[in-house]
């Protein structure tokens, strides 16, 4: 660290303060190496826990360095290897706030092509501490969220993990009655819901993978592994094909990968009973909120097939459905089974049918 950034930070810390004036001091003097120095990243995360007033250019500058130096300063770049997220893990440990802390783990798996799964599983958990203990979602937490969840190198790549979809139910459960957003509802509904109904077609290369690459590319042919291959036995047959049907082999790769990606959404759309068993797990045990109400509605809409023990909890969340709602519990046996709830005496009739007011899942143990 240089010693004109040394006197910044000592200063910054001290005054606990942060300006916008203060955020181009540190970008001059951070990006005028060569390289991010591991030293001069331990003072900006320092700064980030000891600082509580800085102007909103802050959070953009932090999020930029951290992921200068944990995802594009690496070899192969842009693959996030085990010491980097250790460290990334060891700086936000602590209280992480959404406007630096959140932006910047979600920048991290934007940015990435691979990072290890733990990372991933790292900052899910963390925007689920700060929210639950926050209690409320506001538009800017739904969009970080958004960010974590759907970031190429999270847990499920664009699509959505189980763990991932644990902790919105989380978030719900612990802002239930607060002013959330507006977005939350649908957000919440769409990715829980594509947590069990939709297949991700991105794979990305591993870490392994790229090295490998990048060692044939920078690998020079001595004069002997280049006679060897002038002289070796040609593939008449594959070369004639070659000339004769250059867009064949290319077709037959497209046509494969497009077939299995079709075939792994098939197989997506189905909620199975395996499937049903993990949602009432997740759902409330007592009156259901409004986000859960609308991820039920969504998988009745958008399921290919749906586990029979889940059809009357979805008959009963479907828009405009008067009946009570069924009551899900588990047998001696562990399974789930299906009764009808009692219809609530406390509530109001409506053109002379009483609707369902309670939406309620129940779990029993097992004799």
């Amino acid at each position: 660290m240089t010693p004109a950034l040394s006197d910044i930070i000592a200063r910054l810390s001290s005054a606990g303060r942060i300006t916008a004036d203060d955020v181009l001091s540190l970008r001059a003097e951070i990006y005028g190496a060569d390289s991010l120095a591991p030293d001069a990243m331990e003072a900006l995360a320092g700064l980030e826990a000891a600082s509580g007033d800085r102007d909103p250019a802050w959070g953009d500058f932090l999020s930029e360095a951290v992921v200068d130096f944990v995802v594009h300063q690496e070899d192969p770049p842009d693959y996030v290897d085990d010491a980097k997220c250790d460290w990334v893990i060891r700086i936000f440990t602590g209280d992480v706030r959404p406007d630096a802390g959140l932006q910047t783990l979600a920048r991290i798996l934007e940015a990435a092509t691979e990072v290890p799964p733990r990372l991933a599983s790292f900052a899910v958990k963390k925007a689920r501490d700060s929210l639950c203990a926050k209690g409320r979602v506001s538009a800017e937490d739904v969009a970080v969220l958004r960010r974590l969840v759907y970031a190429g190198a999270s847990e499920g790549d664009l699509g959505v993990s189980r763990e991932e979809a644990a902790a919105l139910f989380a978030i719900d459960n612990a802002t239930r009655g607060a002013f959330n957003d507006a977005a939350w509802a649908d957000f919440f509904a769409q990715a829980v819901g594509a947590a069990l109904l939709a297949a991700s077609p991105y794979t990305p290369e591993s870490r392994e993978a790229a090295l490998a690459d990048e060692a044939w590319l920078d690998h020079k042919d001595t004069l002997g592994e280049f006679a060897a291959q002038m002289f070796a036995k040609p593939d008449l047959k594959g070369a004639i094909h070659e000339i004769l049907h250059p867009d064949d082999d290319a077709q037959n790769e497209w046509t494969s990968a497009e077939a299995k990606v079709e075939a792994d959404e098939a197989d997506a759309g189905r909620i199975t009973d395996d499937d049903a068993r993990w949602l009432v797990g997740q759902l409330s045990q007592g009156p259901l909120s409004a986000p859960e109400r609308r991820l039920l509605a969504f998988l009745g809409a958008e399921a290919s097939e749906v586990s029979d023990l889940l059809k009357p909890l979805l008959a009963a969340a479907a828009p405009g459905a008067m009946l009570a709602p069924p009551v899900a519990s588990e047998d001696a046996d562990g399974r789930l089974r299906s009764a009808s709830a009692p219809r609530s005496k406390a509530a109001p009739a409506v053109g002379g049918v009483e609707p369902a007011t309670v939406f309620g899942l129940r779990r029993t143990p097992a004799a």
